[in-house]
């Protein structure tokens, strides 16, 4: 979707926020609230200082990937360069599964 509209948009990013005090981390907080397992590993991906506030939510209770360069400080814990190696990353998820 995010290619889709900055093409639709001249190549420019329009993000869109509710007027109310809510964000990626309390939707990722929302998320595993809603699911409880105690085999839960939760994974999330990110690229941009949005989801900066998800990453710190999941410190100590799952997996959190910046996509991008790397040269902005994150709260990741992980870092990808781009999205052929998110694919790369998951595909090696799917194998670490099936085995």
């Amino acid at each position: 979707m995010e290619g889709w509209l900055a093409d639709c948009l001249g190549g420019k990013i329009l993000e869109i926020w509710p007027r109310m005090d809510f964000n990626k981390g309390k939707a990722v907080q929302e998320l595993i609230g809603r699911m409880p397992s105690p085999g839960l590993l939760p994974i999330y991906l990110g690229d941009d200082w949005s989801d900066e506030d998800a990453f710190q939510t999941l410190q100590g209770k799952g997996i959190s990937i910046f996509v991008g360069l790397g040269s902005t400080p994150s709260a990741a814990n992980y870092f990808l360069r781009d999205p052929s190696e998110v694919g790369e990353f998951l595909e090696r998820c799917v194998e670490t599964l099936r085995s």
